[in-house]
């Protein structure tokens, strides 16, 4: 498999003055140099700056939001391409897609995602969500989000573990914008293997989940109650952190 001239990783959030990045760039040593995170900043320029540092090689871009939708929804919607349906959320009859419903009346295939607040929505609602959409509650949890540990459906979008709203600034804001410019960005699993995109596409486009490495690299945040907010798990994680580098050198 080609490897990567440039990996980025974004920590993506709805706020713009949350969303950073970091990449790792690869010398003519073979070995990947992590560089300091950065802010985004500019969406439209983002992929960009990305290929500029890559200096014109394979760029392998990651977002920890959704990318795709839930099988039973895209049957019933009679979607067969997530790369074009990119293109078509926000026109025509998809012209209320990035709008959330304010009530269960408002919540068709072609606006699911519900609710605005958590003030609107109310117990036994993610099941008459689901009903609106004619699927089952679980069928709104695409295959990553339903093994442990437990993710929240894409549409929906309120709790602590709502993703949705990630999603549609997005696929909204970033990579649809991208799809229609030149060079566009391949979307891994969409577009084929990463074996066959790495080969052939500048840019390639993959959804991340940060919390599946803890376990690979020794971290406790995650674990055993810790959460990724406090400053002793933070620093106990950047010793074993560099335990591990050291260990990768040997």
């Amino acid at each position: 498999m080609k490897r990567p001239a440039l990996i980025a990783h974004a920590d993506w959030s709805k706020d713009p003055d949350k969303r950073w990045y970091a990449v790792a760039v690869l010398g003519r040593d073979g070995k990947y140099q992590a560089e300091a995170p950065e802010e985004v900043d500019c969406l439209t320029t983002y992929f960009d700056r990305l290929r500029e540092r890559a200096d014109g090689g394979v760029v392998l871009a990651g977002f920890d939001f959704p990318i795709g939708l839930p099988i039973a929804y895209a049957e019933q919607a009679k979607i067969k391409d997530f790369r074009e349906a990119l293109k078509l959320f926000g026109h025509h009859r998809w012209k209320d897609f990035y709008e959330p419903a304010t009530s269960i009346d408002e919540i068709s295939i072609y606006r699911p995602f519900y609710p605005q607040k958590s003030a609107e929505s109310k117990k036994g609602d993610k099941e008459k969500q689901a009903q609106e959409l004619g699927v089952k509650s679980s069928e709104l949890l695409r295959f990553c989000e339903a093994i442990k540990p437990k993710g929240e459906a894409l549409f929906w979008l309120v709790g602590g573990k709502q993703v949705g709203k990630m999603a549609i600034k997005g696929w909204k804001k970033l990579i649809t914008p991208a799809l229609k410019r030149s060079p566009s960005p391949a979307i891994w699993p969409f577009d084929g293997s990463l074996e066959v995109l790495l080969g052939r596409r500048k840019i390639v486009v993959v959804e991340t989940y940060p919390r599946a490495f803890y376990k690979h690299l020794c971290l406790s945040v995650g674990t055993l109650g810790r959460k990724k907010e406090s400053r002793d798990a933070r620093a106990n994680d950047a010793r074993a952190l560099q335990g591990w580098e050291r260990k990768r050198k040997d």
